[in-house]
Parts: C-alpha cells; sequence; structure tokens
C-alpha cells in the first residue's frame, strides 16, 4: 500500500469501531444518507412532474415530458447513488483531491494540474454545442438539488473525509469526459515503457520482440540520444490515481458481436457486449431508462454524464470495445541553459510557461510552474515524490501530445446516437464522436446491422506510435487525423455476424496502434458463433460467460515440444504434463491446468526478458498484459531470438532450455503455494475477485462492510469470461466484466443488463451488492423501459413535483 494513499483517507480506529455501531443507526433512519426512493419530492429546477421509479435491483426508470427535466431528473439519481464517486472523479480530472485530504495527494494533483483537464475545459466550454450545454445545465440543476435537499445527510465517505461536496457546474460534466477518455488511454504507458526498454537494451533488441500491424515500421528513427534518463513518473502517477478510485487497472478491452435475424431466433438482430475495465466499487457504470421529449434510451452511463454511452432506444442499439487506438505520443525536447526554450528544427522556441496553486488540507499551498511546447505539457517531472520532495535525478525533458487536446463535443455526438433511428443518424452521429477510441456495433429493428470505428487516429506517416520521438524534428508532429469515412467500417455483411474483442482492425490500410490484445477472444467468439445457426438472449449469456482460451494452446505446446520425449523422473511433473497434453484451454476455477498454465507464462517472461530488463523495468513492460502475450506469441514462434539466451550466463540457452526451466519454477511456485499434492492445484484457489472501495485496506473490519468479495473465479485476460490480473501481481483479478448487456431488436424496449456490485455506491443500500450473484453466475436483469409495462410491476415510484413557491 502507497504510503501517501494510506496518509491521505486514513480512519482512526476508534472512529471506524463507531462507524460499525453507527451501521446499525444509519439503517433505522437516524441520520440516515440512504436517498428517498418514494413518494414525492417538491423540488427547484423542474416545470413538470418527473416519475422515478426503480424496481428490485435500484435501477431508476425515468419518464419526464420534456429532455430537460429527464437530464435534471438523470442527474439527481446519479447523485442519489453516485455523489461521492462523482465528486472524486471531478477532483481527480481537476487536480483538487488534496484539498480534501493533505499534502499526500500532491503527485496526482499535480499530474491531473499538469495535463490540464481543467483549463482545457475552462477554454472550450463555450464551443460545444448549444442545446448539450442546456442539458448539461439542466442536469447540474439535479445533482445541485440532491445536494441541496440532502444537506447534513450526504454519503458516509463525505463524513470520513470531513467535507461536503460543493456545487455540480455543467463544465463538470464536460470534464468527467475528459477523465474518461483519459482512463482508457493506454499510450501513455506503452511510449513510456517501450522507450525505457530501448534505453537499457538498444533498439535493435526492442525490434527484435515488438509485434507491429501490417504496414507500420516499429521503430524507424532511432539513434537521438537520451539527454538523461527517461523518467516513468506520469505511469507511477497514473497508478496511484488508479488505486485512489479503486480502479486499479490500466487494462482495457471488451467483447462485443452481434447477429442479424437470420441468426436469431427472434427473427431480428441480437447484440451482446461486455466491457473489460477494472472491477471496483462502486463500478464505472450506471443503468437507467431515461424518457423526455424526443430522448428515449436505456442503457449504460457514467455518473456525472448526461447521456446513455451503451444502450438502445426503441429503434436501435449500440453498444463499443476499446478501439485500443495510440492517441497520445512523448517527445524528448531539447531545452537551453535557461529552461524557457527549446529547438525544433535547428530553431529556438519559447516555452509557454504558466503558474499555478494546488491548495492543500490543513496545510499551505503549493505553487508551481507548468511548462509547454506546442505539442503539450513537459511532463517529465510528473513523479510520486510529489512538489515537497524533489527527485534527484536529471531527467530528459519529455513533452506529451494527446488527442484529449483536441476540441471535442463527444456528449453532443452521444446525445445525436441515443436519439437515432437508423444507420445514416448512428453514422453522422459518430463521425463527430472524437475519443477515446471505439468499436460501435449497431442493430436496427428494420434488421440491418453495422460496424464502424469512431475517434481521433493521429497519421502518423514516417513510424508507429509506440515509442518516445525526437522532439527537435516536427516531422514527428501529427498534422492532420484519419476521416472518419476512412475507417474501417462494415454493413450487413454476408457471414450475418459481426465481432470485436480490441484485436487488431486496422487490415494494414491505416495505422491505429501497437496495443491491440491477441485475437483469441475475438475467435473464440466467432467459434462460438459458429456451433449453432440461431441464437437466443440465454445463448448469448452462455457465451460471455465462456471460459475457454485459444491464447493457451500457444504456450502449451512449445512445453509439450521442450520436454519431447526426455525421461521425465519428479511424479509432479510428469502429472503437470499429462495435464497440459489433455487440456483444451479450458480456464475452469476447478482445474488444475489453468493454474499451471498460469504460474508458467509468469515464470516464461521473467525467463525470457527479466535477464535483461531487470525486476523494476519488467513490471512495467509487464503492467498491460496485451503487449507481453502478443510478444510471447512471436517470441515462441521463433526458433532462434537473442532473448532466450540469459545474458547472466556463460553458456547460450536455447529456447527449449528456457521454457524447459521455466515451468519448473512455476511447479516449484505451485508446490510452495498450494502444496505437494497436484489435485489441490485448483485455478480458483489462487485466482480471486475482490470488488473494491476506495476506503478498502485501512482496517479489515471496514472492509467488511465497503468491499464484496472474495469470490473464486475462472476464466483469465484471454477468455470471453475475461478475468484479467496483472503479471507483477498475480492472481487477483482488477479486470473483468465492468457490465453485461444484451438487446435483441424484436423487442427493442428490453434490455438485459447486470454490474458487478450494485446501483449504488453507498454502502450502507442494499443495492449497494445485491447484482453480485447474479453477475458472478453469468445472470442478467431483463429491464423493460415502457411506462406502462413499469406502473403494473411492484416497482418504487418517486414523483418530484415542480417547487411552485
Amino acid at each position: 500500500m502507497n504510503k501517501w494513499l494510506k496518509a491521505a483517507i486514513i480512519i482512526p480506529f476508534v472512529v471506524i469501531v463507531l462507524i460499525v455501531v453507527s451501521y446499525f443507526i444509519l439503517r433505522t433512519g437516524l441520520g440516515r444518507s440512504l436517498p428517498q426512493v418514494e413518494g414525492e419530492l417538491n423540488v427547484n429546477g423542474i416545470n413538470s412532474p418527473v416519475e422515478i421509479f426503480r424496481g428490485e435491483y435500484g435501477i431508476p426508470l425515468i419518464y419526464g415530458e420534456n429532455e430537460e427535466d429527464a437530464a435534471f431528473a438523470l442527474g439527481f439519481v446519479h447523485a442519489q447513488d453516485r455523489l461521492f464517486q462523482m465528486d472524486l472523479m471531478r477532483r481527480a480530472a481537476s487536480g483538487r483531491i488534496a484539498e480534501v485530504t493533505n499534502e499526500e495527494a500532491l503527485p496526482v494533483d499535480y499530474m491531473f494540474r499538469t495535463i490540464g483537464m481543467q483549463r482545457f475545459v475552462d477554454s472550450n466550454y463555450t464551443r460545444i454545442d448549444d442545446n448539450t450545454k442546456r442539458i448539461f445545465e439542466a442536469y447540474s440543476e439535479g445533482v445541485n438539488e440532491y445536494i441541496r435537499i440532502s444537506y447534513g445527510v450526504y454519503p458516509p465517505e463525505f463524513s470520513l473525509l470531513g467535507y461536503y461536496p460543493g456545487d455540480w457546474k455543467p463544465e463538470d460534466c464536460y470534464l468527467i469526459e475528459k477523465l474518461f477518455a483519459w482512463m482508457l488511454n493506454l499510450g501513455w504507458w506503452t511510449d513510456v515503457a517501450m522507450a525505457r526498454v530501448a534505453e537499457k537494451t538498444g533498439c535493435d533488441k526492442l525490434r527484435e520482440i515488438l509485434p507491429v500491424p501490417d504496414g507500420a515500421a516499429v521503430i524507424d528513427d532511432c539513434p537521438f540520444e537520451f539527454s538523461g534518463p527517461i523518467s516513468n513518473g506520469i505511469v507511477e502517477t497514473d497508478r496511484l490515481f488508479r488505486k485512489y478510485l479503486a480502479f486499479e487497472s490500466s487494462m482495457t478491452g471488451s467483447n462485443n458481436w452481434v447477429v442479424s435475424g437470420e441468426r436469431s431466433k427472434s427473427g431480428k438482430p441480437l447484440m451482446a457486449n461486455d466491457t473489460h475495465l477494472a472491477l471496483s466499487k462502486p463500478s464505472i457504470w450506471y443503468i437507467v431508462s431515461v424518457s423526455g421529449g424526443d430522448w428515449n434510451a436505456a442503457g449504460y452511463t457514467v455518473p456525472g454524464v448526461p447521456a446513455v454511452i451503451i444502450g438502445q432506444n426503441r429503434e436501435i442499439c449500440w453498444s463499443s470495445t476499446n478501439l485500443m487506438a495510440d492517441d497520445s505520443d512523448f517527445y524528448i525536447e531539447k531545452l537551453d541553459s535557461t529552461g524557457a526554450r527549446y529547438m525544433v528544427d535547428h530553431k529556438w522556441r519559447d516555452l509557454k510557461i504558466i503558474t499555478d496553486t494546488i491548495y492543500v488540507k490543513d496545510s499551505n499551498p503549493v505553487e508551481f510552474r507548468i511548462r509547454f511546447t506546442h505539442r503539450g505539457p513537459l511532463v517529465h517531472d510528473i513523479h510520486t515524490f510529489g512538489l515537497i520532495f524533489k527527485d534527484s535525478v536529471k531527467y530528459a525533458p519529455v513533452s506529451m501530445s494527446w488527442t484529449g487536446y483536441r476540441f471535442s463535443d463527444n456528449i453532443t455526438a452521444l446525445r445525436k446516437v441515443n436519439k437515432a433511428a437508423g444507420r445514416e443518424e448512428l453514422k453522422n452521429a459518430l463521425a463527430d464522436f472524437t475519443g477515446p477510441g471505439q468499436n460501435f456495433l449497431f442493430a436496427d429493428t428494420a434488421g440491418n446491422i453495422g460496424y464502424y470505428a469512431a475517434g481521433l487516429l493521429p497519421e502518423r506517416k514516417l513510424v508507429s506510435g509506440i515509442f518516445i520521438y525526437n522532439g527537435t524534428q516536427s516531422k514527428y508532429d501529427w498534422k492532420k487525423f484519419t476521416p472518419f469515412k476512412q475507417m474501417p467500417s462494415v454493413y450487413n455483411p454476408g457471414e450475418k455476424i459481426i465481432a470485436t474483442a480490441n484485436n487488431d482492425v486496422g487490415n494494414g490500410k491505416i495505422y491505429i496502434s501497437n496495443m491491440w490484445e491477441p485475437d483469441a477472444r475475438v475467435k473464440r467468439i466467432k467459434e462460438k458463433l459458429a456451433e449453432k445457426e440461431k441464437f437466443d438472449p440465454e445463448d448469448f449469456k452462455m457465451i460471455q460467460r465462456d471460459e475457454k482460451s485459444l491464447y493457451a494452446p500457444l504456450l502449451v505446446n512449445p512445453v509439450l515440444e521442450a520436454f519431447g520425449n526426455a525421461e521425465i523422473h519428479d511424479k509432479n511433473l510428469g502429472t503437470a504434463l499429462k495435464l497440459f497434453k489433455n487440456w483444451d484451454g479450458e480456464m475452469n476455477q476447478f482445474m488444475q491446468a489453468p493454474a499451471i498454465f498460469s504460474y508458467f507464462r509468469i515464470e516464461l517472461i521473467r525467463g525470457i526478458f527479466g535477464d535483461e530488463m531487470g525486476e523494476k523495468l519488467l513490471e512495467e513492460f509487464n503492467m498491460i498484459p496485451n503487449l507481453p502475450n502478443r510478444i510471447l506469441e512471436k517470441v515462441l514462434a521463433e526458433k532462434e531470438n537473442s532473448w532466450w539466451d540469459n545474458i547472466n550466463s556463460e553458456e547460450i540457452e536455447t529456447k527449449d532450455e528456457i521454457i524447459r526451466k521455466s515451468f519448473l519454477s512455476a511447479l516449484a511456485r505451485l508446490e510452495e503455494t498450494l502444496g505437494e499434492n497436484p489435485a489441490e492445484w485448483q485455478w480458483g484457489r489462487v485466482h480471486s475477485v475482490t470488488l473494491k472501495h476506495p476506503f478498502s485496506d485501512r482496517a479489515a473490519i471496514l472492509d467488511h462492510l465497503i468491499n464484496i468479495g472474495p469470490f473464486e473465479i475462472g476464466g483469465d485476460g484471454t477468455t470471453l469470461m475475461n478475468s484479467g490480473y496483472s503479471f507483477s501481481k498475480p492472481f487477483d483479478t482488477n479486470v473483468g466484466a465492468a457490465m453485461r448487456y444484451i438487446c435483441d431488436m424484436a423487442d427493442p424496449e428490453t434490455m438485459f443488463c447486470v454490474l458487478p456490485g450494485g446501483e449504488s455506491g453507498n454502502f450502507l443500500s442494499d443495492n449497494y451488492s445485491d447484482m453480485a450473484p447474479l453477475w458472478m453466475g453469468g445472470e442478467l436483469i431483463e429491464l423493460n423501459m415502457s411506462r406502462v409495462n413499469t406502473m403494473r410491476g411492484n416497482e418504487k415510484k418517486l414523483t418530484l413535483l415542480p417547487n411552485r413557491k
């Protein structure tokens, strides 16, 4: 546990005990922080009554007479269930966490002040579509009305940190959208990590292992001199930020697929989606159905943003996965002796320099400078020492360019998607979607299915974007972006199916990134869709919880070949090889082969790369497993590769020698962890998932209230039932299905949905963890957005009435 994180929200043990005792008092109604979900409330900010129905799982169904009142109600219910999450996210994005914690939060605040999301929002908010700003204003009034009427009885986290939430501003909706884009950005990791590998091992060595998309050069211009070591500070600080939000993973992924009516039992298109994000409590997603005026949509929202991001209306449904677009680049700059100028094409340019101030709870404000090139801010001095204790290392000056610095109006684009009645309206809406890059699938009631890639893709003519560039040359600057009409798209394909799973979709025509996932998941989707002629939602549920890895044989077969016909004297080695020989890649939690495979993969990565990289750099290399997974696949397919040799030994090791040594190390670790009886080597015993609250790990007695789990779990990061983990910290699941979604366009008013924990972010609520058993079992909730159908149920009803006083 990092020091600053402990200190930032540490709670004295006496207070924890009081909280536990108070828990029962809170549940009886005294000082209760749970929201009102029944009856009537007179509120300011609406023009007509709004009805909010909630069923067993607390999912709000909002019915208003116009779009503004519906947006108000959406802001109201978001605040009811997720106010602390919303406030924590905007504080992170604006660099204001230290205000409510202490100076230990300075690194994260400094990072986000340097990145400058709040500056960007302040400078560009006026450019947003006027109708969207009107919705932002109505939504914010809803949030603030809940804050007003709940004064003094906010969610428990506010009391623990000792502050009240401030008013929600319309600009905060834009700020949350920018933060979400940053959280799905992967380039900040790969560029820095790969440059640090090249710095230590050489560019030629890196070229040997790095797989590249068709038509792209991995490293075209490497000979420039480093003007100091490359800092990893922005990566480490970003990890601190994600830990603070309990979003403890840099891995992002997802599955989505759609079949046409010819392949569906209902005769209409059928779609499924599960987004693979960090598993936290509360989830990043919030399910809602909202109707008002011409806005009638149901699906998944992000608290703080008034739009359905994944979902359906009465004409279409849409889903998304991460395009894995490389949307950031880093440049080593050459500064003059004053640190106020930088060189480009043999000419000095003035850095833009501003001062900023971070306010710190119970301490003095901290003033600092931020310097900018024409590409973006200098980020090399971001580090986990904060602004109090300076890092003594003189790092190479590095600036960052990010597509998030280009003007975007993504919420307007998504609002148009929410209202789209067919392909043309959807396509026109997605043409304005700038990022983070996404693979959008859609289906409509007319029977059409399609796919669009959307987002800003910098055109890099010279090299791929997985390296730190020489900033003294303008040839590496972004000149333009790939036009939307040139992005990959598919419409009513002959095979009647479309699927994406973060695989490479560039097809050699455009450069998207070098960060795509192995194609095991997308191949498995297509394999499952080939097993039957027609499907229904129950079939899609089964596919979503499929635990077979098509990646596993890529590592298993080399093991069997490496041991060949060797005489085996060790009993457990013989048992393990027999299990491998009879294993088809099924990652069931009760099986032993998945545990052997998973330990072996960790040991093989260390065996191949650990000697050249060292432990610290290897940890960075391992941080996002998709690249190590693909690199393993590439290296294992080659008989000769210099990485097989251990540079610390005199002899030259072969591929088979490293495989055998790694496999024996894996078995030794298994025996040490689970005992010498292979029957006890069940995957679920070492592979589990816990949904963690941001305050997790302070005290066990508190964890029982705020965390959900642990649960033993199957699968891994290469299975459709995704349960990924960091290779540096195996095998605790930190990424998985942050939601699951199925829609059948035969009944567009019904959706099938689930979250890992529940709708509420308040650990006192019954809806905090009630979806967890469904999520673990692969089950979904059937939700109907029809008001007539809703009124026939046993839903709780809250009516918001205009305050006429």
